[in-house]
């Protein structure tokens, strides 16, 4: 009896030892299995970053985002939103006065910004933050300085795992080409090490910021110091917009998806199409394409990062017309680099991160055109072979039957790396096994779908997600889960995208913070009738589960559903793409869903509350005091006998 009052006492003393490690894990400190968190440090998309005239002087003026008629501006585009239709309008319908008119705005918008032709600054700008010290989170809401970051939906998304002191706001000068800021990021990263007393860091980057951990990885990565990193939406070997845009005939603006991006961008559940109403849109498209090439390009041609961003299979032909080999000579030679030796590259450099332990994952929007109309498969921004490395059908296609790539980098067939559409094949990725795509997700939105953020901060900040098979509730494949997409769609028993014999139910969840009332589903491509037959309420936030009947193909089939519903009274449908697999087959775990603990999930040590350890000490003091209480009595009554 001796012995097991002594054996639960140690077990229990042990525990309450590890009482303190447990109270890190709940304080976002530390995770399961790892080293503790390190400080991740944010690096935004391109011209997030606010620009400062004569930083620290009294002659210090804000230059970007830059006061418009008396207003300030968070960015670029909410000024095309509201200032150009106002513009457009008071020339009415004169399209050089407002070409003119809009064009004067954006020169005054880029001259303070204005870069000289060696791709040096015209005048004393800086960007603020400049140092890991005024770049710490919490320290940037102490001063109130909060509107510096225009990722801040992110940057609060990472709050729920790490206290605000281990968040860093980077703030590159946007206009510098890479091979600049990849030396700027180096020497923050010292910074944010010796400011945080670790030895490591993590990367968030954020399109052009995705671009640059990547070239960061290119030049520095040998040296250890980054432990984790995120991609999202990174423009690694730049976009095809960035040519479209200056250069194609063709090219022409669609407003009303442009307004849709914006409405996404802003996490506004409703259109702001009002601020178009009664304006021609080709009009519109016009001036602004018109703008752009007139009066914006002449400035863009002599920031480094523009180039950084040319398409490779266009660089050459387009730095032989618009760059002059001696006025333009350094832009040349540091775009150069990145052209010759860091796209080709890319690929090779991710790998290499990886097998050197360091753990990068990377998030794609796939399924959307170009902002032109370029039906190259992208999130609107940056096409999904630049961001990701995999080949991509274009919009409206699919890979041909029988389709195979030369450019495997996992050749196992059972990973099953073709999308659910058939329209992307990512065993071609940098890095097929931890890139995860989602269909129809704008540009770089994840803080705003609910799977995208709780995915990318699991990643960073836990050992619960390492690759596309950790958890099946984040599958490789997946729609778009913004408040904007209002409705997702998953069959029960499968991954996101796939139909196979292990469903039973088809689930419909509302995104949005309005009541959705379906009325109808509609299927091409295959058989198949869910068990509905009046309007369905679905409340915000929650699901809907329905019984269906389906005939699966003798082939794997991609189908069509269609949701038909009624927000706030208003008709609307969303459109999702499956693949059935064919009848007859196992499915193969790699696509099978199961609610609940997974494998990975029962054998990982699951942290105890802090309460329970408290319980658990104070039980083992109690134990130990018992015990010593026993022993000592027993003793003294020792003494006495033998006395």
């Amino acid at each position: 009896m001796r012995r097991f009052v002594r054996s639960i006492a140690a077990i229990l003393l042990t525990c309450s030892l590890l009482s303190p490690a447990a109270a890190a894990i709940a304080a976002g400190t530390g995770a399961v299995g790892s080293e503790e968190v390190y400080p991740v440090i944010l690096l935004p998309g391109y011209s997030g970053p606010k620009l400062f005239l004569d930083l620290g002087l009294e002659t210090q003026e804000q230059v970007w985002s830059p006061e418009i008629n008396g207003e300030r501006t968070q960015n670029i585009i909410e000024a095309v939103l509201r200032v150009v239709p106002r513009l457009i309008r008071e020339s009415e319908g004169n399209e050089a006065e407002a070409v003119r008119r809009t064009g004067e705005l954006f020169q005054t918008l880029f001259e303070k910004i204005r870069m000289n032709p060696n791709g040096t600054p015209a005048y004393n700008v800086t960007a603020y933050p400049g140092n890991a010290f005024d770049g710490r989170w919490d320290r940037l809401v102490a001063k109130g300085e909060e509107r510096m970051n225009n990722q801040r939906p992110i940057t609060n998304s990472f709050l729920d795992y790490v206290p605000a002191e281990k968040v860093y706001l980077f703030a590159s000068d946007w206009r510098l080409g890479q091979v600049d800021n990849a030396a700027a990021l180096d020497r923050y990263i010292q910074e944010v090490k010796a400011d945080s007393g670790m030895d490591k860091v993590s990367l968030f980057g954020v399109s052009y910021g995705g671009q640059l951990a990547e070239v960061y990885f290119h030049f520095y990565g040998d040296k250890g110091d980054v432990a984790k990193a995120v991609l999202h939406a990174p423009a690694i070997r730049g976009s095809e917009l960035a040519y479209d845009l200056m250069a194609d005939p063709a090219f022409a603006f669609d407003p009303a998806r442009l307004v849709d991006i914006t409405a996404a961008w802003f996490n506004a559940e409703t259109g702001l199409t009002q601020l178009l109403q009664g304006l021609s849109l080709e009009y519109v498209s016009d001036v602004a394409v018109k703008v752009v090439r007139e009066y914006i390009k002449p400035y863009a041609l002599y920031f480094g990062s523009y180039w950084d961003l040319v398409p490779p299979q266009y660089y050459e032909a387009f730095k032989a017309k618009y760059l002059d080999p001696s006025a333009n000579a350094e832009i040349i030679r540091k775009s150069d680099i990145i052209h010759n030796e860091v796209y080709p590259a890319a690929g090779e450099t991710l790998r290499s991160m990886a097998a050197k332990g360091v753990q990068v994952c990377i998030i794609a929007g796939t399924n959307l055109p170009l902002a032109g109309g370029n039906p190259i498969s992208s999130d609107y921004i940056i096409d999904v072979a630049s961001t990701t490395g995999a080949v991509a059908a274009k919009i409206g296609e699919s890979l041909s039957a029988g389709y195979v790539t030369a450019e495997a980098v996992c050749t196992d067939p059972a990973h099953r790396h073709i999308s659910p559409g058939g329209e992307i094949d990512a065993s071609a990725a940098y890095l097929p096994e931890q890139t995860w795509f989602f269909r129809g997700q704008y540009h770089a939105q994840g803080a705003f779908d609910t799977y995208c953020a709780e995915l990318y901060n699991r990643f960073l900040f836990t050992d619960e997600i390492t690759d596309i098979y950790s958890d099946p509730d984040f599958p490789q494949f997946r729609d778009s889960c913004n408040a904007n997409d209002i409705l997702e769609a998953r069959f029960s028993g499968s991954k996101s995208g796939w139909l196979t014999a292990a469903d039973a139910q088809l689930e419909l969840t509302n995104l949005t913070s309005h009541s959705v009332s379906l009325q109808g589903i509609t299927v091409q491509g295959i058989q198949l009738t869910a068990d509905f037959s009046k309007s369905l309420a679905i409340p915000p936030g929650q699901s809907v589960k329905l019984n269906f009947t389906a005939q699966l193909p003798l082939v794997d089939t991609a189908f069509q559903l269609t949701a038909n519903f009624l927000r706030d009274g208003v008709a609307a449908s969303r459109t999702f793409v499956f693949t059935a697999l064919s009848a007859g087959t196992a499915v193969p775990a790699v696509l099978r869903y199961e609610a609940g603990e997974t494998e990975a999930e029962s054998t990982r040590w699951q942290p105890l509350p802090l309460n329970l350890w408290k319980t658990i000490a104070l039980a083992a003091t109690c134990i130990l005091a018992l015990s010593f209480c026993a022993a000592a009595g027993r003793a003294l009554f020792r003494r006495r006998k033998e006395n």
